[in-house]
C-alpha cells in the first residue's frame, strides 16, 4: 500500500487487524476498501459484524477517554432501543470528546443511517415502455436490492442528463446523498423536488428525516406538518412529528 492503495491489500490488511483484534483499525481499511470499490460493501459488511459481534466495549477504555466512553455506551444503549436520534447525538459527541474513536463509532453511525435510509418513501415505477423507464428500474435495483448505491447514482445522473426535471430521479438521487453521508447535497436534491412540485410527498417526507438526521429540528417539523396535511400520512409521519415537538421543548427548556 505504500506503493498504491488497492482494495485487495486494504482487505487483508484489514483481515489481519480483525485476527488481531485491532478492531478499530480493521473497519478504518474495510471502510476504504467499500470507498475505493462499493460493490466490496455486502462481503466486508459481514466482515464488519462479525467485528461488532466481538467488540467488548468495556475493553475500549483503554483506547479511549471516559468521556468518549461514557457516550459510546449511551449511544449503543439508545441504538439497542431503536431510539436513533439520541444515539447519533451521544456517537457524534463521543468523537468531539475523543478523535482516536472516530472509526469506531463512524461505523456505529453509518449503520443508523442505512435504518433512516429504510424508512425513506420511494415512487416505483410501474411502466416500462421507454428506455429511460428501464434504466429508472435497473437504478433502483442496484440502490434497493443489489445494495451498491455507486452504481444507482451513475445510472441516476445519466438519466438526468436525458431530463434534469425528473422528479422520481432527482428523488432517488437525494437519498443516495443521504446515504453517501452527503446531508446537505441531499436536502439541495430534495429541494430541487420541491420547487418542481411542493407537494411532491416523497421529497417532503424525506427531507424532513435528513433535517431531523442533521438537528435542523424547526425545519423537519415544518417538513412533517405539511406531510401530515394529508390524513393519509398520519401513521407514517405523527411520531416523527411528536419526537421533534419533545426535542423542541425539551431545548427550550434547558435555555431557561
Amino acid at each position: 500500500m505504500s506503493i498504491s492503495e488497492n482494495i485487495a491489500a486494504l482487505i487483508n490488511k484489514g483481515i489481519i487487524l480483525k485476527s488481531k483484534k485491532d478492531y478499530q483499525n480493521a473497519i478504518y481499511y474495510f471502510n476504504k476498501a467499500i470507498e475505493m470499490d462499493f460493490e466490496m460493501n455486502t462481503i466486508l459488511s459481514i466482515f464488519k459484524n462479525e467485528i461488532f459481534e466481538q467488540i467488548d466495549i468495556n475493553s475500549l477504555h483503554k483506547s479511549f477517554n471516559k468521556k468518549a466512553m461514557m457516550y459510546i455506551k449511551k449511544g449503543l444503549n439508545y441504538k439497542n432501543k431503536y431510539k436513533l436520534w439520541e444515539a447519533i447525538a451521544c456517537f457524534e459527541k463521543a468523537i468531539s470528546e475523543d478523535e482516536q474513536c472516530k472509526n469506531v463509532v463512524n461505523a456505529f453511525i453509518k449503520e443508523i443511517d442505512y435504518s433512516i435510509f429504510n424508512e425513506f418513501l420511494f415512487e416505483i415505477p410501474v411502466c416500462k415502455k421507454t428506455e429511460e423507464d428501464k434504466l429508472k428500474i435497473q437504478a433502483l435495483k442496484e440502490l434497493l436490492i443489489n445494495e451498491n448505491p455507486e452504481k444507482a447514482l451513475k445510472l441516476l445522473n445519466q438519466l438526468l442528463e436525458i431530463n434534469q426535471n425528473d422528479i422520481s430521479t432527482l428523488n432517488y438521487k437525494a437519498c443516495i446523498l443521504f446515504l453517501s453521508s452527503k446531508y446537505n447535497d441531499s436536502i439541495d436534491c430534495f429541494n430541487e423536488c420541491l420547487e418542481l412540485n411542493q407537494d411532491y410527498k416523497y421529497a417532503l417526507f424525506n427531507k424532513g428525516l435528513v433535517l431531523r438526521r442533521t438537528n435542523r429540528l424547526n425545519e423537519s417539523l415544518n417538513c412533517f406538518n405539511r406531510f401530515l396535511e394529508n390524513e393519509k400520512n398520519y401513521i407514517k409521519t405523527k411520531p416523527y412529528q411528536i419526537e421533534i415537538i419533545e426535542k423542541i421543548n425539551e431545548n427550550n427548556e434547558k435555555n431557561y
